[in-house]
């Protein structure tokens, strides 16, 4: 009897002894599953270039086999795509802090067609619906431009007053081209601000000139993105598409009496001389010329501060 009592504890003991392993290999596989899938989760994580901080996790344990596997399709055919486009290189000297800088970015020949399009049938009179008109029809031809910008910014750990140089210096170092229309001013001319050729083309002079450029004779942003051509309007409009894709609170200044377009950029500190303009949305606007080399918030024109005023805010 002692015996059997004795067998009956051991195999007590030896039960209870496996059911405790048991119980510690399930939670050791629990806690490991969790901290695997904790991994997995912050792989599939994805910051915006400009929202630093900003991490959407998956939870793939929520996620089907099959809808995984299409959204590595769609990009792929995006990526087919985009390498279907042309490839553009812009190279420059940065005339902030970048030393040499380079942008490399994909564009379709047939998104260009359709922007030139686009601007010859035109036909409003008030120049910021031709604004609107160019913008709407191009944002989506310069998605692949906006995203190496947004490259370039994260890449080089830019904050928000350097990613806005970057861009803007990319464009104040390209050389003026005139832009005409109508019979109101032809080139070959000389006008107060310098003599100009009846090329069309970016002449290192910053002499090019382009001749019956309708409506308002300013370019498409896709326009500019391709050729660099473009003076004023042409360049404030396309920063305007490329610094409000990258989310960025821009405006464009214009001024009847100085006869001249510039970038309106908001800051929540003053920048250069704190020079700005009110916005619609009662905000400032510093401004920022575009066809020369100058800093934010400077104001080198001989017309009233009071003639600006913001288009696209």
């Amino acid at each position: 009897m002692a015996k059997l009592n004795g067998l009956f504890g051991l195999g007590n003991a030896v039960f209870w002894g496996l059911l405790g392993l048991l119980v510690l290999v399930s939670l050791i596989q629990f806690f490991d599953r969790e901290f695997n899938n904790q991994l997995i989760k912050e792989r599939f994580s994805r910051m915006d270039s400009l929202e630093r901080g900003l991490i959407v996790l998956v939870d793939l344990d929520t996620i089907k086999e099959d809808t995984i596997k299409k959204p590595k399709k769609e990009k792929e055919k995006k990526k087919e795509k985009i390498m279907d486009a042309e490839l553009h290189i812009w190279n420059w000297i940065d005339p902030y802090r970048f030393g040499l800088a380079t942008l490399e970015f994909r564009l379709k020949k047939t998104d260009y067609e359709k922007s030139v399009s686009n601007r010859n049938k035109l036909l409003f009179e008030d120049v910021e619906q031709v604004y609107r008109a160019l913008l709407e029809n191009d944002r989506s031809s310069l998605d692949n431009m906006i995203e190496a910008y947004k490259q370039v910014s994260v890449a080089k750990n830019l904050d928000y007053l350097q990613t806005l140089e970057f861009v803007v210096g990319s464009i104040q170092t390209i050389p003026y081209t005139f832009v005409t229309m109508g019979n109101i001013v032809r080139c070959p001319c000389r006008l107060s601000f310098g003599k100009f050729y009846d090329d069309c083309s970016v002449r290192p002079d910053g002499r090019g000139c382009c001749n019956d450029i309708e409506p308002f004779a300013v370019f498409s942003p896709t326009e500019f993105a391709d050729t660099k051509k473009g003076d004023c309007d042409t360049r404030t409009l396309f920063a305007y598409t490329i610094l409000s894709g990258m989310n960025f609170d821009v405006t464009i200044l214009n001024s009847v009496a100085a006869g001249h377009s510039i970038l309106g950029v908001y800051s929540p500190k003053p920048l250069g001389n704190g020079v700005y303009v009110l916005g619609k949305n009662g905000k400032k606007y510093y401004t920022w010329e575009l066809t020369a080399v100058m800093p934010p918030g400077i104001y080198p024109y001989n017309v009233s501060l009071y003639t600006w005023y913001s288009v696209l805010k």
